[in-house]
C-alpha cells in the first residue's frame, strides 16, 4: 500500500494540471474533446471527467446583457420577450430536428423545465431549420416537449451569435448573459451552474 501512495499522488497531480489547463485555456469544443480523451488516457481520467465535465459544458461568458431586442412569437402566435422572464434564469436552446446532439439533450431540457418552470427557471427552444409549422408541431408532440418552442424567423431571435447546434445560452435573473455551450447540455449541469452562481 505504501509503495503505491507516491504513484497515486503523481496521478492526482497530473489530473489536477490537466483539469486546470482545460478550464483556463481550452474552454472550447477542443477542451471537451481533450477531456474525453483524458478519460481513457490519463490514470484517474474519470476523476478529471467528473470534475471538469460541468465546466466544459457551460462556459462562463463576459456577463454582458443579452440582446435587449430578443423577442419571438411561439407556435400559437403569442409574443415572448426576454424581459418577460426577468427574475428567473432563462435557458435558451437553439436546435434542429435533424441534429443528433439536439435530440439527445431534449429529455434533459424537458426535465429541467418541468422541475423549475413554476419557481426559478424556464427553457425556451428555438428551432433554426426550414420546417413547416405542422411538421414542427408533430415533432414537439411526439417528443413530449413541454417548454415554449419558437421558429427562428427574425433577427431578434438571436440572444447572441450562434455558431453551431445545439447552442445553449443561460441568462441570469437580472438579464445578464452568463454562460454558453455549443454541444449537448444536461439538467444537472445547468442546475449546478445556477447553484454556484446565485
Amino acid at each position: 500500500m505504501n509503495k503505491q501512495e507516491p504513484r497515486k499522488g503523481l496521478f492526482a497531480f497530473v489530473d489536477d494540471l490537466f483539469y486546470k489547463w482545460i478550464w483556463r485555456t481550452c474552454r472550447t469544443t477542443v477542451g471537451i474533446r481533450c477531456l474525453a480523451i483524458a478519460t481513457y488516457l490519463l490514470p484517474g481520467g474519470k476523476i478529471v471527467l467528473c470534475r471538469g465535465l460541468f465546466f466544459s459544458l457551460l462556459f462562463m461568458v463576459s456577463g454582458a446583457f443579452a440582446n435587449p431586442n430578443f423577442s419571438l412569437h411561439d407556435m400559437d402566435g403569442k409574443l415572448h420577450e426576454l424581459s418577460d422572464y426577468r427574475g428567473k434564469w432563462v435557458v435558451i436552446n437553439y436546435w434542429a430536428t435533424w441534429c443528433p446532439p439536439c435530440l439527445e439533450e431534449l429529455p434533459e431540457l424537458v426535465d429541467f423545465h418541468e422541475r423549475h418552470k413554476d419557481s426559478d427557471a424556464v427553457v425556451l427552444g428555438i428551432n433554426t431549420e426550414q420546417i413547416t409549422q405542422n411538421k414542427l408541431r408533430k415533432f414537439i408532440d411526439e417528443n413530449f416537449i413541454s417548454y415554449p418552442v419558437f421558429q427562428d424567423t427574425a433577427a431578434t431571435a438571436n440572444v447572441a451569435p450562434v455558431r453551431g447546434l445545439p447552442t445553449t445560452f443561460l441568462v441570469a435573473p437580472d438579464g445578464r448573459l452568463v454562460a454558453k455551450q455549443t454541444g449537448a447540455v444536461t439538467a444537472a449541469g445547468i442546475e449546478e451552474f445556477m447553484q454556484n452562481n446565485k
